[in-house]
């Protein structure tokens, strides 16, 4: 059995096989860059006027100058104007180039133009209301690093720089497996021995709010022979295969086994944790990642939410924690015990409080299986397995739920 620390270097060690592709800017929201975007040329290209108004020469108003005759008007989009005469002025528009021989623009709130004439009503500086060329970055300059995922700004970052395709990370193909033949499909009446397939819908309802929207779900009986046979076709058809029970110590706990026989190598088998100690982790030989999560429901969605989901991300390049605010810290608002030589994942109700800190409230559930107090959590934290006593006020991981 090792620990929570390890099992997160084990899985960034030995990440699923994962894919690039290049897609237009417009496809690209929501995916994670693949190659970094550097800047084509300086942004702003050119000394962009950022006020409507005259630009005129610094020299002229040093001079004591006060009224400039309008000589010309440069709009945006228009070839660079020349000012030539000394106590002239060019009206000018937000976002054209500024006209050649000008260095300070002054809005028109503050001059009056009369008879061709604009006077100035305040006190001028020398390259006012410009945007400097190459004030925001220069030519060559990284803009977006790789690994970063796509949002709207970025796309624009993107399009300013000239960019109409990226290359993205394709999102895996993922299979979700469950189990078990005490569980029957929401459309059937169960008997008294069995129970609804439920994992399968919170975990893919968690995958979805990360951004993972190719899944398709099965289910397989507690059989050799079956499992054997539909997981060998899992494997060849999806990239990233999600198991929902069989990895405990049960007598119909096939799943190590078969998938060893399926050329699946183990990367590890149990954490010292609670909920989740069973979770299994094995890499395919097409590189395929094999999660096997515990059945029950609560281990089963907190190992996908705290291993899972992070893994994939940073399989892309990316940091899920700064890229979707997947973990953060947040301080217990009441005292805790747990006396377990185990790291344990506590489910909270997190609030914020006038100071803005995260303030989480314990929703300790009535065993692994106890989906209805997990229902009242936000989320998760991870409480250290070197203490048994977890004071009010103190700083934990925090972990939400997914939600895009």
């Amino acid at each position: 059995m090792i620990s929570v620390q390890k099992a997160e270097e084990l899985l960034a060690l030995y990440p699923p096989a994962v894919f690039t592709q290049t897609v237009s800017l417009e496809d690209s929201l929501h995916k994670v860059l693949a190659q970094s975007i550097s800047s084509k040329r300086d942004q702003p290209p050119f000394h962009r006027v950022a006020m409507d108004g005259i630009a005129l020469r610094f020299d002229d108003y040093k001079k004591g100058i006060r009224s400039f005759k309008v000589a010309n008007l440069q709009k945006a989009g228009e070839p660079q104007k020349t000012l030539d005469a000394e106590g002239a002025c060019i009206e000018v528009m937000t976002g054209a180039v500024l006209p050649k021989n000008t260095d300070c623009v002054v809005r028109y709130e503050d001059i009056e133009i009369i008879d061709g004439y604009a006077q100035l009503n305040i006190e001028v500086d020398f390259m006012q209301n410009i945007h400097q060329k190459g004030s925001d970055h220069q030519q060559g300059t990284e803009v977006l690093p790789a690994g970063v995922k796509m949002t709207s700004p970025r796309i624009g970052i993107a399009a300013s720089n000239g960019y109409s395709q990226v290359q993205i990370y394709a999102m895996p193909k993922i299979a979700i497996v469950s189990t078990g033949d005490e569980l029957v499909d929401l459309q059937e009446t169960p008997q008294d021995h069995q129970i609804y397939r439920s994992n399968s819908f919170s975990l893919q309802a968690e995958l979805n709010s990360f951004g993972f929207k190719d899944i398709q779900s099965f289910h397989i009986e507690d059989n050799k022979e079956s499992l054997l046979e539909k997981l060998s076709f899992i494997l060849n058809e999806y990239g990233v295969v999600i198991l929902s029970g069989g990895v405990s110590m049960g007598k119909f706990d096939f799943l190590p086994q078969i998938l060893s026989d399926l050329k699946t190598k183990e990367i590890f088998h149990k954490i010292s944790q609670r909920p989740g100690k069973p979770f299994w982790y094995g890499v395919g030989e097409k590189g395929q990642g094999v999660y096997a999560l515990p059945g029950n429901p609560v281990s089963c969605l907190v190992c996908l939410r705290r291993y899972v989901v992070p893994a994939l991300y940073k399989a892309m390049g990316s940091r899920l924690d700064v890229e979707r605010g997947s973990q953060s810290e947040g301080v217990l608002a009441k005292d805790f015990t747990f006396e377990k030589n185990l790291t344990y994942f506590l489910p909270v109700k997190a609030s914020k409080n006038h100071e803005n800190i995260i303030e989480l409230l314990p929703c300790p559930t009535n065993g692994s299986g106890d989906y209805g107090a997990l229902g009242e959590s936000d989320g998760f934290i991870e409480l250290p397995l070197e203490k048994t006593f977890f004071k009010k006020g103190e700083s934990y991981k925090y972990f939400p739920w997914g939600h895009i």
